[in-house]
């Protein structure tokens, strides 16, 4: 069960724990306190991916839910080999979640 942290507001928020804020030197998924600090590097990722290839570039907009799906499937693709079935609607942005954190990873 995940663990809950209340917002200013006294809403429940569920924990991000992610690799992305220690450069990946360890495969240890830290808490991730400061969610404004991981959608900047999010936001700059998204950069370099889009700088990196023009014919494929994204548009994200990185909301709670956004952050931590892009922070489970980036810890999922760390312990290779390993199964996920992701599961949305059509246009809900899964493939480029995917795309996203394969490309953090590289």
């Amino acid at each position: 069960m995940a663990q809950l942290k209340e917002d200013l507001f006294g809403f429940q928020k569920e924990n991000i724990f992610t690799s992305l804020l220690t450069g990946f030197s360890s495969y240890a998924a830290t808490y991730a306190e400061d969610r404004g600090i991981l959608k900047e590097l999010l936001e700059d990722r998204l950069d370099e991916y889009n700088n990196d290839y023009p014919d494929n570039s994204m548009e994200l907009c990185f909301f709670e839910d956004t952050i931590k799906q892009i922070c489970k499937i980036e810890r999922q693709l760390l312990l290779a080999p390993t199964n996920a079935m992701l599961i949305g609607g059509q246009g809900s942005g899964i493939k480029s979640m995917v795309r996203l954190a394969s490309y953090m990873l590289r």
